[in-house]
């Protein structure tokens, strides 16, 4: 059994383009791993910030749409040729980068 996994470590072999959606305040997930996975990604990458992750608070549903454009400017923007499909890891979708549909079923 694996006892330790560090994923900043593993961050540094992914090449391919990555949008982080990382927190400052984060009952689920240390914020600091989260950036450290961040800044180790070897490939083109993208941040943005909420002001919290796993938690609800005033302006979470601002901070979303604000993020959600910032995903779909990276997607369309990301050199992403012959890739089928690009992880969104929060909503837990699969998007075509070329037409930004949910391709979701399709890949499964």
């Amino acid at each position: 059994m694996l006892d330790y996994f560090d994923a900043a470590i593993a961050a540094a072999s992914i090449t391919i383009p990555v949008h982080v959606e990382a927190a400052r305040m984060d009952p689920a997930v240390d914020p600091r791993g989260q950036f450290a996975v961040y800044h180790a990604l070897a490939g083109p990458k993208r941040l943005a910030v909420y002001t919290a992750g796993h938690a609800d608070f005033g302006g979470s549903a601002r901070e979303g749409v604000a993020v959600e454009a910032q995903v779909q400017a990276f997607l369309a923007a990301a050199d992403v040729t012959g890739v089928a499909g690009v992880y969104h890891a929060a909503s837990g979708i699969t998007f075509d980068p070329a037409t930004l549909e949910d391709v979701s079923p399709i890949l499964r």
